[in-house]
């Protein structure tokens, strides 16, 4: 039992410093070097402690195994216990600092989000309307509107002059009361078919599109979409 789990720490312990490494002399994650050498610096003092407890209880547990002292039995028997359960709250301690550090993917995505808080400094939102992770934001003194997604971490920017109209569409069939300006008969199904539920922003260059997707859509969803086809509207007009 002690080798196995001795071999097992000294493989885990290995196989961390070699992908943190990888990770630190990546020439795309310079920022964030200080950062994953404090866990490199955390895992190597917790693997390299782990595998000195679990080298000290397979050295005990044979040196037990091996005697027939009784005085001997009941001195190495605690110790065994007491360094098997310090083993066990280190390697722990150690496979919690491994998990914790930022994957490529998390490394990629803060950056990205970075990038994206940067650019929206440059602006003056006078109006934010937020339903779940989309945010449209409206900057009426530089007259740019910006489409945030939070969850898939993007903005679009666009210029007011470049919007050339905006819909509502229920499963891509246009859902809009022109007269009163506002949804007509939303979501109204017997069966748990999905509604897809889209505001779709033409401009000259692009269209953008807001999806919610569900079997049934929230009235905070409405509002949403409501609140930012009137605001697109007024800016149109």
């Amino acid at each position: 039992m002690g080798i196995f789990l001795l071999a097992l720490t000294i493989i885990l312990f290995l196989i961390s410093i070699n992908k943190t490494n990888k990770k630190i002399y990546d020439k795309n994650f310079k920022k964030y070097k200080t950062i994953l050498k404090q866990f490199r610096k955390k895992i190597i003092i917790l693997g390299v402690l782990s595998i000195i407890l679990i080298l000290a209880f397979s050295i005990v547990l044979n040196v037990n195994k091996q005697t027939e002292s009784e005085q001997t039995l009941n001195t190495t028997l605690p110790i065994i216990y007491i360094l098997l359960l310090t083993y066990i709250i280190a390697m722990f301690s150690f496979i919690v600092q491994w998990i914790l550090v930022p994957s490529k993917e998390k490394i990629k995505r803060d950056a990205k989000k970075e990038k994206i808080n940067e650019e929206l400094k440059k602006f003056n939102f006078d109006k934010k309307i937020k339903y779940n992770s989309n945010i449209v934001c409206f900057d009426n003194s530089n007259r740019i509107l910006a489409i945030i997604n939070t969850y898939k971490n993007t903005c679009d920017l666009i210029k007011y002059e470049e919007i050339t109209n905006c819909e509502i569409l229920e499963n891509d069939q246009n859902i809009m009361n022109e007269q009163n300006g506002t949804i007509i008969g939303v979501g109204a199904r017997k069966s748990k078919e999905t509604i897809d539920l889209k505001l779709k922003i033409n401009t000259n260059k692009n269209s953008y599109i807001i999806c919610i997707r569900d079997t049934e859509i929230e009235k905070e969803a409405l509002d949403f979409i409501n609140k930012v086809y009137r605001n697109i509207i007024a800016i149109i007009k």
